[in-house]
C-alpha cells in the first residue's frame, strides 16, 4: 500500500476509498487520508453499516484500535459500531442496489 503514497498525480485527482468494514479496512482508510487529505470514503459510514447489519460477521480476534486520527467523525462512528460488536462486513457482501444508488449520488 505504501507505493500508493508516492504518486504525484493522486494529489491532483478525486480519490474515493472503500474496503471491508472492519479494523483492517479502517486502518487502510486512515493511512490513505493521512497522505491524501482530500480522499473521500464511500460505504465506510453508519448508513452502510446499519443497512448491512444482517451481513455482519464476528471478527476472529478482538479489535485492537479504539479510534483513528485522520477519519471523520462519521467514519469513526461507523468504526465504533463495528468495534463494539467485534463485527465486520465484507465489501463483497454489500447489497448491489445499495451500491449503485450511493455511487449514482456521488458528485
Amino acid at each position: 500500500m505504501r507505493q500508493l503514497f508516492d504518486i504525484p498525480s493522486l494529489v491532483k485527482t478525486n480519490l474515493f476509498y472503500w474496503g471491508d468494514l472492519d479494523e483492517d479496512g479502517f486502518v487502510m482508510l486512515n493511512a490513505v487520508k493521512k497522505h491524501y487529505k482530500h480522499a473521500v470514503s464511500v460505504f465506510m459510514d453508519i448508513k452502510t453499516v446499519e443497512f448491512h447489519r444482517n451481513e455482519m460477521l464476528k471478527q476472529p480476534a478482538s479489535y485492537k484500535i479504539n479510534s483513528f486520527e485522520y477519519l471523520t467523525e462519521h467514519e469513526n462512528d461507523a468504526f465504533q459500531i463495528l468495534r463494539l460488536a467485534n463485527g465486520r462486513i465484507e465489501q463483497e457482501k454489500l447489497n448491489q442496489e445499495f451500491l449503485f444508488k450511493v455511487l449514482a449520488d456521488l458528485k
